[in-house]
Formats: structure tokens, C-alpha cells, sequence
């Protein structure tokens, strides 16, 4: 007789948690970084872009995260400034569920004023929504590295 569904759910979720990551499965990605910032290894061919700066002189970069307990959602959302060898103009989206690689869509923007409009835009958009801008860190798990969260409107320190 077949598992039942519970059983099985039970099952999947021991194997994940019981799983053993060796040095073999750790990918390499590559990357560009401009100013201490990494182009999203899940853009194409993420060597050839760069981040740039936007009017303000700070990259076009934000790594937003919404959490609400109570139904389960724990979301990103990853907005980029993206320009080529050529110069030309990108912006890069990404979002999805924590833990997964989630949708990347790379729209052409032409101009940078153009990309400057379209990741305010963006991520006016999604701060109104709730999400919080979240810093990454580098580093290795377990040494202290962590992530740096910004107070939003209900949050004090």
C-alpha cells in the first residue's frame, strides 16, 4: 500500500533536513562587482554588466524582503541598475519565496535617466507594499556574518 500523503510530505522535508552539502556541490558563479556591489549571479552572462551608480551617486541596488508569519509568506524581491560594455541601459528584477531562485526579468531601459525612473519606480512600489530593504553581508555561516536589517515604520531599536 502506497504512503499516505502526510507521510510522505513527512518523509521529504527528513530528507532535506538531514542532507550533508560537500565541497562538490558548492557552484561557482561569476560575477562583476562596481563599488563593493555584485551583479545578481542569476542575470545572463552576469560578467559582462556592471551596477551603476544612480543621481544620488549610490549604486542601483536594493535586496527588499517581506515577511508576515502568520501566512506564510516570506518573499524577496531584487532590483538592479545593469549597464554593459556598450553602455546601454538595464533593469534587472528578481523576486520570489526565500530559498528559491525565484523570476529574474531584464528589461531595456535606453538612457539612464530612463533606468534612474524605472528602479525608483520600482522600488517605491515595493517599500509602500511593506517589503524592507535588507543589507547583505559576505562571508561564511557560522562565523558571525550577518545580515544588517533596516528599521521600517514599525520597527524601533
Amino acid at each position: 500500500m502506497p504512503p499516505k500523503k502526510r507521510d510522505a510530505k513527512a518523509a521529504a522535508k527528513a530528507d532535506l533536513t538531514t542532507q550533508k552539502v560537500t565541497k562538490k556541490d558548492i557552484k561557482t558563479v561569476s560575477t562583476s562587482a562596481t563599488g563593493g556591489v555584485f551583479v545578481d549571479h542569476h542575470v545572463p552572462s552576469a560578467a559582462n554588466y556592471k551596477v551603476v551608480n544612480g543621481s544620488d551617486g549610490k549604486p542601483m541596488s536594493c535586496y527588499l524582503m517581506w515577511s508576515d508569519i502568520k501566512d506564510n509568506h516570506n518573499k524577496y524581491y531584487i532590483a538592479q541598475g545593469l549597464a554593459d560594455g556598450s553602455g546601454t541601459h538595464y533593469l534587472w528584477t528578481r523576486y520570489g519565496r526565500v530559498g528559491l531562485d525565484g523570476v529574474g526579468d531584464r528589461a531595456h531601459m535606453g538612457s539612464l535617466d530612463n533606468l534612474q525612473k524605472a528602479y525608483n519606480k520600482k522600488y517605491n512600489e515595493k517599500t509602500r507594499k511593506g517589503y524592507t530593504e535588507v543589507k547583505m553581508a559576505l562571508g561564511q555561516p557560522n562565523q558571525g556574518v550577518k545580515a544588517e536589517i533596516k528599521p521600517g515604520k514599525e520597527e524601533t531599536k
